[in-house]
């Protein structure tokens, strides 16, 4: 078996601007930190939890601990969740995006997973 593995942000759906305002503003509500640099191509390792690790590193010059981490996906979720029911146009499908999905389903020697990182 064979496996496509696809990424969510900018790849199946153009959430990204909405997506970095819940991932700062989770940061925020949590931590209480400011100031976080939403330009991800200045950060070490443009994962999710890269990020995390380098934003817990700058602010308090520790890694997150694992708790820490589930708190900041918990917010993180749930303010992804209020924005997108409250504007249900914030998350479009990058076109074609559930077509590819769909003839990848299609395939018997195929399965399809997405990256959350």
């Amino acid at each position: 078996m064979q496996l496509v593995i696809f990424d969510i942000d900018g790849t199946l759906t153009n959430s990204n601007d909405f997506d970095a305002t819940c991932f700062i503003r989770a940061f925020e509500l949590e931590f209480g930190f400011s100031e976080i640099n939403s330009n991800w191509s200045e950060y070490e390792n443009i994962t999710d939890s890269g990020i995390t690790q380098q934003i817990f590193w700058e602010k308090l010059n520790q890694l997150p601990k694992q708790e820490e981490v589930l708190k900041i996906k918990k917010r993180f979720v749930s303010l992804l969740e209020n924005t997108s029911q409250k504007n249900k146009n914030l998350c479009n499908e990058i076109p074609g995006a559930a077509q590819v999905l769909a003839e990848f389903s299609k395939k018997q020697d195929w399965g399809i997973a997405i990256a959350i990182t």
